[in-house]
């Protein structure tokens, strides 16, 4: 088994390879971005296993999820208590297993400027250690959201709300009730100008103007 460190560059450039040397992709972290390591992910989506992305406290790029939508094997984390927070990606190529875990996420930060550690690890698919890596990932199956289109619009408005706080809220997901249908009424998807449109036609509204 070959096991090495690697910083957030090195990790970004071992990671590009692998995912265009390998057959088969799982991915369990945190937070994500367009990168050129993005790119080259979504250029093999037929490689999906499971690439599961975290999007707590909207810290996912809104444009990773729209390139996400309806993608097979392709998931946002569920709410659960605590932070989604891995960074596990794990690839396979017949009897070949080769995993990247450590501190960095897949956004831009954590694939260039961040001060990142992290262990690649190649070696035979059956090895304790790759034994391990799966069964945490199948840990999280229950948490796998499949991405839709509602999904991802609804991500992007939240996403525009919390633009100016230093720790935004979570975003509210499918299946949360009452809440994921208030941010998503009528009302709060509707544009300015058919606000206007709607409120001139209200004979109860005071306003000469709108």
């Amino acid at each position: 088994m070959q096991v090495s460190i690697l910083d957030a560059k090195s990790t970004a450039r071992r990671l590009s390879a692998l995912i265009q040397k390998h057959d088969r992709i799982f991915i369990a972290v945190a937070w994500g971005g367009i990168t050129s390591v993005a790119d080259t992910l979504l250029a093999n989506k037929a490689k999906f296993e499971s690439v599961l992305l975290g999007v707590d406290f909207c810290a996912t790029d809104p444009d990773l999820i729209d390139r996400l939508v309806d993608v097979p094997n392709a998931y946002v984390a569920k709410k659960r208590p605590g932070c989604f927070h891995p960074k596990i990606f794990y690839f396979e190529s017949g009897n070949t297993a080769e995993a990247i875990v450590g501190s960095a996420n897949f956004t831009k930060g954590g694939l260039g400027r961040n001060l990142e550690a992290g262990v690649h690890v190649k070696g035979a698919v059956e090895y304790p250690f790759f034994e391990q890596v799966r069964e945490q990932l199948d840990r999280y199956h229950p948490l796998c959201l499949p991405i839709t289109q509602p999904l991802a619009d609804s991500y992007r408005r939240q996403y525009r709300a919390a633009g100016g706080s230093p720790r935004p809220k979570n975003p509210v997901l499918p299946g949360e009730g009452k809440h994921w249908t208030s941010f998503n009424s009528p009302l709060a998807i509707m544009s300015w100008k058919e606000f206007a449109r709607q409120a001139r036609q209200d004979l109860h509204q005071d306003y000469k103007k709108v």
